[in-house]
């Protein structure tokens, strides 16, 4: 049905297909209608050069397909999307000038060492998506990005809810030109909570997370650490200080969440220590018992 725009269908508004609901969450875009065998499109006719539809193929697609049309409905481009609406050309696009007559682009060129697909498989290999269920391919759970002249794909997949409106994302980045890819997880507030704009910022938020783990925290020994580095550092330290002293130890997780943060105060970094009666006393010779 999508060789040719049918502007008959737009005009009596899709009749005899059922409006797929939630269409933003799951594919980025209001608009969607079930196709009849499987998967969803969605028409758009705001004239030339405005008129197209976008397909979703089956349940488990992480791309669709995008049909472009002259103003006589005849095609004027189709090819793959990598996701719903990220805009980012995908596999070969075909172009059509008014006659009809084809040329053909390869649009993985640009990729570098990743392509589309070896993205998909390395997200499905650490199993943050399944390509098999469709698992995590929604809109509001997984957003691509091409950055052209770095050669760099961002890849944001939804990791776990931590509450109604916060939860945690993976951030991966592939690099076209080395084939080496990064991943780290932040929080972020979701779609809930767009409609409060007095939400503080998130402890581990991008910004915040970020500056914990790249910029210079403290040096000691001459030795400069990140936040992230010295906490660790401290955890191993009192571990160790602990077996010497006979203390009972109770690790603390490495990863700060919103929850645990407040509550995890600095070992090294203080001058001070709590006794048993809660009653702050100064520390005199702790740093050479912790390091002796």
């Amino acid at each position: 049905m999508f060789e040719k725009f049918d502007f008959d269908l737009d005009n009596t508004d899709y009749v005899g297909y059922e409006y797929a609901e939630d269409s933003y969450n799951n594919y980025g875009e209001n608009g969607y209608y079930k196709l009849k065998t499987s998967g969803v499109f969605n028409p758009y006719n705001g004239g030339y050069p405005y008129i197209s539809y976008t397909v979703v193929p089956s349940s488990t697609a992480f791309y669709s397909i995008r049909y472009t049309y002259f103003e006589n409905g005849n095609l004027e481009k189709q090819g793959r999307i990598a996701g719903f609406n990220s805009g980012i050309k995908i596999g070969k696009w075909k172009f059509y000038d008014e006659i009809g007559r084809m040329t053909e682009v390869d649009e993985d060129k640009k990729f570098g060492l990743w392509t589309f697909e070896k993205v998909l498989e390395k997200l499905d290999k650490d199993g943050v998506i399944n390509l098999e269920t469709g698992k995590n391919r929604e809109y509001e759970k997984l957003n691509f990005f091409f950055d052209k002249d770095k050669k760099e794909w961002t890849v944001k997949v939804f990791k776990k809810e931590i509450n109604e409106v916060t939860e945690e994302y993976w951030e991966y980045i592939f690099d076209g030109n080395t084939g080496k890819y990064s991943r780290e997880w932040y929080e972020r507030y979701n779609s809930k909570a767009e409609k409060d704009m007095n939400l503080p910022p998130l402890k581990n938020g991008k910004k915040r997370k970020s500056k914990r783990l790249t910029e210079v925290y403290k040096t000691y020994q001459g030795k400069a650490y990140t936040q992230a580095e010295w906490e660790a550092y401290e955890e191993k330290e009192y571990e160790a200080y602990c077996k010497r002293t006979g203390r009972p130890y109770t690790p603390k997780s490495q990863e700060l969440t919103a929850e645990n943060q407040e509550d995890k105060s600095p070992f090294l970094a203080e001058d001070w220590e709590k006794g048993d009666d809660k009653t702050p006393r100064k520390k005199k010779g702790f740093w050479d018992n912790l390091f002796g």
